[in-house]
């Protein structure tokens, strides 16, 4: 049997940004989110006998919702060693109300041949919060020769029950 699904949410995203100057800028955003599950998360089953995994579907998987704030500063057009530098630093922090997570609900965490079958299915996970902090730094030169460095870092948690594991 085909599970049907029908759900709709409004998502509004605010933003700000203040350039006290030329070259430096704050931002802030506000965003709400909703994504609904894939239909192959909610019907779809496969199985690989070969390598002892099968995927089942979830008929009662629901639409994944969040709330994100994020932040930060940048700079742009500032001399650097004769070329044209700009940078952006971010942090961000996201609560979500259940979380679309694929998980292993029964059978060995890892398939193995001649172990257990690994049953794999998407569930919602409730409180899971994510946060982190992004980078990046471009600079150009009117030779051609550009640089540019990034980086990004993100962490997970899930509550439930009052208990909290990393996501």
């Amino acid at each position: 049997t085909i599970a049907g699904q029908e759900d709709s949410h409004v998502s509004p995203k605010f933003g700000a940004t203040y350039w006290p100057t030329q070259n430096f800028g704050l931002f802030a955003n506000y965003a709400e989110g909703f994504k609904a599950p894939a239909p192959s998360q909610v019907n779809n089953g496969f199985t690989n006998a070969a390598q002892h995994y099968t995927s089942i579907p979830n008929a009662n998987l629901k639409p994944e919702t969040s709330e994100t704030f994020e932040g930060g500063v940048r700079v742009r057009d500032i001399d650097f060693l004769g070329g044209l530098l700009a940078a952006s630093a971010t942090a961000f922090t996201g609560a979500y109300e259940d979380f679309i997570e694929q998980v292993v609900v029964s059978g060995d965490p890892i398939p193995t041949p001649g172990g257990a079958t690994t049953v794999f299915q998407y569930i919602n996970l409730s409180g899971v919060e994510i946060s982190g902090f992004e980078a990046r730094v471009d600079s150009r030169w009117e030779s051609g020769l550009g640089l540019t460095l990034a980086f990004a870092t993100a962490e997970g948690d899930q509550t439930t029950n009052g208990v909290t594991i990393p996501l």
